[in-house]
């Protein structure tokens, strides 16, 4: 009997049965070869896709990084053109003007002439040789307070370091004046009055307006109890007076009623109480004459370690006004 050999492989030689796993088979590796086919063309995609997203944001944060720098680059040359307006603008305020094309400083020659500081008008006191900006700061002075005497005038921080001295015998201030402005000058007969002893009284009166009480300074001609009040709870405020010309300052009491009350007054200075600015707590920091954006920087500074060794590095700092607070130096002392 010959022995007959099957090919597997051979669908002559195979039943239904197994020709049907073999198809099946097939589908299956067709199938799982599309599947891998699909999902290295999606990872393909996603490649691509993020590459493309991150070349748009490396563009974008090279724009911005472009913007930043033409900012930067812009910022610092306003800066040195702010640099420059201002070194030329302190030059001014010492008397000197610049030629745009020259090196050489010319001096303003002042023109000198007596003047009264509560009438004279800006274009005087720049022929006098002052800076626009100092006079600026004399018309905001004169404006609130008026200037009661010559070395008043010469309390502004600009002249005390002596430059404007050969001013000094050519102001000329009118008890007249108030404020700025110009009050009426009535001259009086002069009227033979009866002495009696509550004139005597009053003519030989003397109070110290630092350490009277509202009994004495009730005393004084004009002053009532509500204006005695006023002057109590002011000076307690203030620490102390340092000037008779301070009480202008109290509610209801002007200038008239100060001139009327000065011959019987004084003011003992050495009583005021200062403030040791170095050792007070920043939440305690309170004066009349240190308010507004000052006080604020003041207990920042404070707060943060800063110590003070004089009222000129006060000066410096962001906020101050020479009229508001220029005052508050007859109050700080530095330990």
């Amino acid at each position: 009997m010959s022995n007959v050999s099957h090919d597997p492989m051979n669908p002559e030689d195979l039943d239904d049965e197994q020709l049907f796993k073999n198809l099946e088979q097939h589908n299956r590796n067709v199938n799982v070869v599309a599947s891998l086919i699909m999902v290295a063309i999606m990872l393909v995609g996603v490649i691509v896709f993020r590459m493309c997203l991150m070349n748009a944001e490396a563009q974008s944060f090279n724009s911005e990084m472009e913007s930043d720098f033409a900012a930067e680059v812009e910022r610092f040359k306003q800066e040195i053109a702010d640099a420059k307006t201002l070194e030329m603008s302190e030059k001014n305020d010492r008397g000197l003007e610049f030629a745009p094309d020259s090196a050489v400083k010319t001096r303003i020659e002042p023109n000198l002439f007596s003047f009264d500081p509560n009438t004279l008008d800006s274009a005087g006191f720049i022929s006098l040789g002052i800076p626009p900006k100092v006079v600026a700061t004399i018309l905001k002075y004169r404006k609130r307070y008026g200037f009661r005497s010559v070395d008043n005038f010469f309390d502004i921080y600009a002249f005390r370091d002596g430059r404007y001295d050969y001013l000094r015998p050519y102001v000329e201030i009118s008890r007249a004046e108030k404020k700025g402005v110009t009050a009426p000058i009535y001259k009086y007969e002069k009227t033979e009055y009866k002495r009696t002893e509550a004139n005597s009284r009053v003519a030989t009166l003397l109070v110290d307006i630092n350490t009277a009480d509202t009994a004495e300074l009730r005393k004084l001609p004009g002053i009532g109890e509500k204006r005695a009040l006023n002057i109590v709870k002011f000076r307690t405020s203030l620490g102390g007076f340092y000037s008779v010309d301070q009480l202008s300052e109290v509610y209801s009491i002007d200038d008239a009623v100060v001139e009327r009350i000065r011959k019987n007054v004084v003011c003992d200075a050495s009583v005021i109480k200062r403030i040791d600015i170095n050792n007070t707590n920043s939440y305690n920091l309170w004066h009349p004459y240190l308010k507004g954006n000052l006080l604020k920087t003041l207990k920042h500074r404070i707060k943060s370690g800063k110590r003070y060794n004089s009222f000129d590095e006060i000066r410096h700092e962001e906020g101050y006004d020479e009229i508001v607070n220029g005052r508050a130096e007859k109050y700080l002392e530095f330990k």
